[in-house]
């Protein structure tokens, strides 16, 4: 009996890590990785999770017509390293956000790599995944 149950448990083990694997997205494709785009506006949302957090912010265009737009942040044990909570950021505060813009241009999102809100000097710096440099006060 015990060598039936050990094969099935392996193969059951080896099918959850792969489908894991299998569905999480290359930021590479996703993201143009080598080049920066700043963008200003006002927090809409704020959703800390795993694997990447995410910030929905309003812009508005230079036509003065709101834009919002898709910031993939890093994983919650990052952020939290970094002394940023799930109260951190609040609808209607204004920040700055500095990202890698989407390979699809016709998409307003944006992959996190530095955040300010003037508001109290928050700062947060890093890139998605492997290092993060806060300012806190």
């Amino acid at each position: 009996m015990k060598t039936r149950v050990l094969p099935l448990l392996i193969g059951a083990a080896v099918f959850l890590f792969a489908t894991a694997a299998f569905s999480h997205h290359s930021l590479a494709g996703t993201y143009v990785l080598d080049q920066s785009k700043t963008i200003e506006g006002t927090v809409i949302d704020f959703v800390m999770r795993n694997p990447h957090s995410f910030v929905t912010v309003e812009v508005q265009d230079a036509a003065g017509n709101a834009q919002r737009w898709g910031i993939e942040w890093a994983g919650t044990t990052v952020l939290r390293n970094a002394g940023i909570d799930p109260t951190s950021l609040k609808v209607g505060e204004k920040v700055s956000i500095m990202g890698n813009a989407a390979r699809d241009t016709s998409e307003r999102k944006l992959l996190m790599q530095r955040i300010e809100r003037p508001g109290n000097g928050l700062i947060w710096e890093g890139i998605v995944g492997n290092r993060s440099n806060p300012t806190q006060p």
